[in-house]
């Protein structure tokens, strides 16, 4: 063997064995990084699971309490914005941001958020 091949051959098998360990090393990162990213969704997405089922279950609450009370539909009936104000008031023991009370006639009879915001038609 000639001295260039020789040279050749001590510079190019480091190389081809580095880079070679390299790929190794990087593909075994990526793998890694896969296995890491997949917990972290399947996590978020557990934890979203939850917060749904929670949301579902305090609406469904929600539903039952307004549905089986005959409070709420009288006092739209007669207009009575100081009991509907003090219900939405309860309602937002249930994480309730906003209620609105409207009657038929698409006129706020009461706002949970807002006292005196009766009396303004919904258009």
């Amino acid at each position: 063997m000639k001295l260039f091949q020789k040279i050749a051959l001590a510079i190019t098998l480091p190389i081809i064995s580095i880079s070679a360990f390299h790929l190794y090393e990087s593909n075994f990162s990526i793998k890694i990084n896969d296995e890491v990213i997949k917990k972290r969704l399947e996590n978020k997405s557990a934890q979203i699971r939850n917060l749904l089922d929670k949301y579902r279950l305090l609406t469904t609450t929600l539903t039952n309490i307004l549905a089986n009370t005959q409070e709420i539909p009288d006092a739209i009936q007669i207009g009575d914005n100081d009991l509907l104000f003090n219900k939405s008031k309860i309602l937002s023991e249930f994480e309730v941001d906003y209620v609105s009370f409207i009657n038929n006639k698409n006129i706020i009879i009461a706002k949970g958020n807002d006292e005196f915001g009766f009396g303004k038609t919904i258009v």
